[in-house]
């Protein structure tokens, strides 16, 4: 999971995108933790993508 994350932030910077790579692993531990939504990776991955362009964007 760590893994995947880490290729999609640098996919994302490769193109000019800011990503906090902390908000990104936050929001996926969190995830991952909630029984609802914590069989639903592509979900996962796409609120966590979103906040941590949300966060980068801040600094």
């Amino acid at each position: 999971m760590v893994q995947r994350a880490a290729a999609i932030a640098d996919r994302l910077e490769e193109d000019g995108i800011r990503v906090s790579r902390k908000a990104m692993r936050r929001t996926i531990w969190s995830l991952k933790s909630d029984e609802r939504i914590q069989g639903k990776d592509r979900e996962i991955f796409e609120r966590a993508v979103k906040l941590a362009v949300k966060h980068a964007g801040r600094h």
